[in-house]
């Protein structure tokens, strides 16, 4: 597949990626875009499609991970001061972090269960 060809047609067609496209928001005319491209690529079938939704579904993952600029910029500031530690302290400090958060997201998870619980 020509890599560079299919960045040009995407470009070419912003509602796909832009959000202040006014048709960015219509799922049938970001579909028919990405129909325009295939034929345009010469691989309209149902493989390519299978495609896209794998990408979009990859970017939404990337895109909800990054969410939050803060917890982004501490997981970078953890990172970092571990990684300007001796082996010896890197390792008793990532479990150490890891044991905590553990903690934190079983003790989340224990509270959301009890809630879902309670509403039956």
């Amino acid at each position: 597949m020509d890599d560079e060809k299919l960045i040009l047609l995407v470009q070419e067609r912003d509602e796909i990626y832009n959000k202040l496209n006014p048709r960015f928001k219509l799922a049938e005319k970001k579909a028919d875009a990405w129909m325009d491209i295939a034929a345009e690529m010469g691989v309209a079938d149902k493989s390519f499609c299978e495609a896209v939704e794998a990408l979009k579904r990859a970017c939404a993952l990337n895109e909800a991970r990054h969410k939050n600029p803060a917890v982004h910029a501490f997981g970078e500031m953890i990172v970092s001061t571990i990684c300007s530690m001796n082996s010896r302290n890197q390792l008793k400090a990532m479990q150490q972090v890891t044991d905590t958060v553990m903690k934190i997201k079983l003790q989340e998870d224990e509270l959301t269960e009890e809630q879902s619980y309670t509403k039956f």
